[in-house]
């Protein structure tokens, strides 16, 4: 089983908002390393603006698709054995 430890200076929070917030950072960094390792996009490298907001807007669109592909398997059940 084992136990998690989380410290915070927010006295106010309950436990479970505590979590949920952790939960939430914890899926904003798994999509940037979705970006990084799985699309193979480290650094932006064009010579044109225009080429920079092409390439970021397609990051984008592939961030919720992948995002919404995951979501969707998740509720089927397909990625448990």
């Amino acid at each position: 089983m084992g136990a998690t430890i989380m410290l915070t200076n927010h006295n106010g929070l309950e436990r479970e908002k505590i979590l949920t917030l952790y939960r939430r950072k914890d899926f904003i960094e798994k999509i940037f390393d979705v970006l990084e390792n799985e699309f193979d996009e480290k650094r932006l490298r064009s010579s044109s603006k225009d080429a920079v907001e092409g390439r970021l807007f397609l990051k984008f669109l592939s961030v919720i698709l992948y995002s919404a592909f995951g979501n969707i398997m998740r509720e089927q059940h397909l990625f448990t054995q």
